[in-house]
């Protein structure tokens, strides 16, 4: 598998070769440095480039892929769909399976791009190349005919977010429960986006978190995501000297750490802004 990460967001990351799971891949930075319209104009005008063909390609090669093998197209991103489309003409077997994490149809931040909302920014990407998306992996059965009707060549799966039941194991849910005492540690989870501009109250949960912490000597606190706000991340490194381990924030958290976290906890956090411009009930 081979593995490339057009980077827009996090000026902390390196670019050029990585490894996150045993793949080879390739990162190529876009200014992550840079913020405002400049840098969403900028980006935009390269997604939709021949530059972006050309520099998977070099990145391939780089990486020693043999380009006449049969190939899937990964795509995370609705901003990278005009570019696997492009590669879709390279590999004349490819095909293009797009994870759709988010339901951008009923996503209306009130900050235009010449005239238009993020969401339907990343609809037109979409758009352009409904027709050459051969497989979607969305978040919920409830919008497996949605996509369907949106990429009507792609077969469409729901493959939710959180691990399924059998993940876990009953024994160790049932010995947490039944060795559980007034003053034994207990554990408050978070697993999810740690974006203030979704749905996700963030500001409450580290509200409940900086509260427990300093009055409840023996509760721990873990939060898990990826993030590139600055202040978010600055008072996740306070309270982690603050509390010792006691607060851990865990960044990017494989699914199998998830499973054995959350087993182990007492109480998880979901928490919605009712009044957030995003809203999306079933994205968990």
């Amino acid at each position: 598998m081979y593995s490339i990460n057009i980077n827009r967001h996090y000026k902390d990351l390196e670019e050029g070769a990585f490894s996150r799971a045993g793949e080879s891949g390739y990162r190529k930075n876009l200014s992550p440095d840079q913020k405002g319209m400049l840098r969403t104009l900028r980006h935009n005008s390269y997604l939709l480039s021949s530059s972006i063909k050309n520099d998977i390609f070099h990145m391939l090669q780089t990486m020693g892929m043999n380009l006449d093998l049969f190939t899937i197209i990964h795509v995370h991103d609705p901003c990278l769909l005009p570019a696997a489309k492009k590669l879709k003409k390279r590999f004349e077997e490819a095909k293009i399976v797009y994870d759709r994490h988010e339901a951008y149809e009923k996503y209306d931040m009130p900050i235009p791009i010449l005239g238009r909302t993020i969401t339907q920014v990343h609809r037109s990407f979409e758009k352009m190349a409904s027709r050459s998306v051969d497989g979607v992996v969305t978040i919920s059965d409830d919008y497996v005919t949605r996509c369907r009707e949106f990429f009507p060549n792609a077969i469409v799966t729901a493959v939710p977010n959180f691990s399924n039941s059998n993940d876990y194991s009953s024994e160790v849910i049932t010995s947490k429960i039944s060795c559980y005492e007034v003053g034994s540690v207990t554990d408050l989870v978070y697993f999810g986006s740690l974006g203030n501009e979704l749905d996700r109250d963030i500001d409450l949960i580290m509200r409940i978190a900086e509260d427990t912490l300093s009055h409840f000597q023996n509760v721990r606190f873990f939060m898990g995501g990826h993030t590139n706000n600055e202040l978010l991340l600055m008072h996740f490194n306070r309270l982690s000297q603050e509390y010792p381990g006691r607060f851990q924030y865990l960044g990017y958290t494989p699914r199998s750490d998830v499973a054995s976290i959350t087993q182990g906890a007492h109480i998880g956090f979901f928490l919605l802004r009712p009044d957030a411009l995003y809203w999306v009930k079933c994205s968990p």
